[in-house]
């Protein structure tokens, strides 16, 4: 359990073996305590000093998605391709044919709703039955760094973390540089909440912090969705408070800004006449009398029948995208606006 994040050696990198994880598991564990004065894991966890040796931190995002993807998501998946340097783990049960070849930072792990539950019950010690609702997945967004150590462990990644697959997204290191990823335990992408739904990533020694969420258990034995991922709903109950009451306390170090765009039709966070273009990885917001805003992602939450409306599929291969709150996807340029 790669508990401090800090530097391994070159033996460590090599070798791989379950042995030699859990050898480093317990001397990272050791650190941590004497560092902290803790005596739990979960403790431990949160307080360890971040790791500054590396000039880009690793991101691994985990996205777990059971039936038929989305007829968007070859869009989706392109913007992704564009972040060559963030790994993005999808565990799916479909058919991706007609996605390939599939880009390298890309990763389809097959895997059913059923491998998923015996997965978590082994991980979490506890066994999950069936679930009513397919959102229940959600709720499991949290505990996604603890269920898939053993991945984020063997690869070395940095970061973990989670995200919607309505996105369209722009240049994420632009947003998520070295220098904020160093120095902050947990990075989201709104202003208002240390932990956001459609995007969060959280340091690897954070993969245990659900624990620490009232409740946890019988929430998550629970098979209705009980939307522990989102922070209005049960309150006390969910990540984001516990971040909140960590980032308060001074354990955890939480970097979390206005850096994306939703689709306006609830939240009207997009001025009417605004459009967004995608080209070469960077997605841009144009609004009428203001100047181009480079953004994070463009999340079309609450416009998906739009969007399955304009979808084609030549929109994959073009050159650029055109993307309209109210008209959906768009082939062709929509004011032909220079990209700055």
């Amino acid at each position: 359990m790669q508990l401090c994040c800090r530097p391994r050696t070159a033996a460590q990198k090599v070798g791989g073996s379950s042995v030699m994880l859990a050898e480093t598991a317990l001397n990272e564990l050791l650190e941590c305590q004497s560092l902290t004065g803790s005596n739990t894991v979960a403790e431990a966890d949160f307080i360890c000093p971040l790791d500054t040796s590396h000039s880009a931190p690793s991101i691994a995002l985990l996205i777990t998605y059971f039936g038929k993807l989305p007829i968007w998501f070859p869009v989706t998946m392109r913007t992704m391709a564009a972040n060559s340097t963030v790994d993005f783990y999808l565990f799916v049960d479909t058919n991706i044919d007609h996605l390939l070849p599939v880009p390298a930072n890309i990763h389809f792990v097959r895997m059913t709703a059923e491998d998923f539950r015996k997965q978590a019950s082994a991980k979490l010690g506890y066994h999950l039955g069936q679930w009513d609702t397919p959102m229940k997945l959600c709720d499991f967004r949290s505990a996604l760094g603890h269920i898939f150590e053993d991945l984020l462990l063997e690869k070395h990644f940095d970061y973990w973390g989670w995200c919607d697959v309505d996105l369209i997204f722009g240049d994420i290191r632009t947003f998520l540089t070295p220098n904020i990823l160093k120095s902050h335990h947990i990075v989201a992408s709104t202003k208002a909440h240390p932990v956001h739904g459609p995007f969060t990533i959280m340091r690897t020694g954070l993969r245990y912090i659900y624990k620490q969420i009232p409740n946890i258990q019988a929430n998550f034995m629970n098979p209705k969705w009980m939307a522990l991922d989102e922070g209005n709903v049960r309150p006390g109950e969910n990540i984001h408070d516990l971040v909140k009451e960590l980032v308060e306390a001074g354990k955890v170090l939480a970097w979390h800004q206005k850096i994306a765009a939703t689709d306006r039709l609830v939240s009207r966070r997009l001025p009417l006449n605004t459009h967004l273009q995608w080209k070469g990885g960077k997605l841009i917001k144009f609004v009428p009398g203001e100047s181009p805003l480079e953004i994070f992602y463009y999340h079309f939450q609450h416009s998906k029948d739009m969007v399955k409306q304009t979808y084609t599929f030549q929109l994959p291969s073009a050159s650029y995208l055109t993307l309209d709150p109210d008209q959906g996807f768009i082939q062709a340029p929509y004011r032909q606006p220079s990209m700055p």
